[in-house]
C-alpha cells in the first residue's frame, strides 16, 4: 500500500476463474437502470459466453463510495474511490455495457403493458430449450 496523504492507494484486484459449466439457457435484460453490482455480473457473464444480453446500455454507474463526509450546512459528499474494470480492462463507469441485441422499450408498447424485451427473450429461451445441450 503506497500512502498518498488524503487516501490509501491500493494494488488493483483482479479475479480470475475458470467459469463454471452452465447448461441451460441464460438471457439477461438490461436497461438504463442496469447499475452498480449488477453491471460488474453482466460484465462477468457476457465475458464468460454464458448469458445472452438483451435490452439497452446499462447505467455506467458502477464507483464504490468509499468515503461520506457531513458538510456543514447538513448536506453529504460522497467521494467514490474504488473503480471497476472488465478482465479485459474495460472501465464501466461512464460507459455501460452494450447489449448483444438491442430492444428498445416504445411508449405505446408500456402503456399497452408490452414489454419487447422480455417478449424477444422468451421467444429465445423457447427456441434454445427445444434444441439439445451444448
Amino acid at each position: 500500500m503506497k500512502n498518498s496523504g488524503f487516501n490509501t492507494i491500493r494494488q488493483p484486484r483482479v479475479a480470475r476463474a475458470e467459469p463454471a459449466a452452465i447448461d441451460v439457457p441464460v438471457i439477461v435484460l438490461t436497461g438504463e437502470r442496469t447499475a452498480s453490482a449488477a453491471e460488474i455480473f453482466v460484465a462477468a457473464l457476457a465475458k464468460a459466453k454464458c448469458a445472452r444480453i438483451i435490452g439497452t446500455q446499462t447505467c455506467g454507474c458502477v464507483l464504490a463510495i468509499r468515503a461520506r463526509h457531513n458538510l456543514p450546512d447538513g448536506g453529504v459528499l460522497d467521494v467514490s474511490e474504488l473503480d471497476y474494470k472488465t478482465p479485459a480492462g474495460e472501465r464501466l463507469e461512464g460507459h455501460g455495457i452494450q447489449p448483444e441485441q438491442m430492444v428498445v422499450a416504445h411508449r405505446e408498447d408500456l402503456y399497452g403493458n408490452r414489454d419487447a424485451a422480455l417478449a424477444d427473450a422468451l421467444s429465445q429461451l423457447t427456441l434454445l430449450q427445444s434444441q439439445p445441450h451444448r
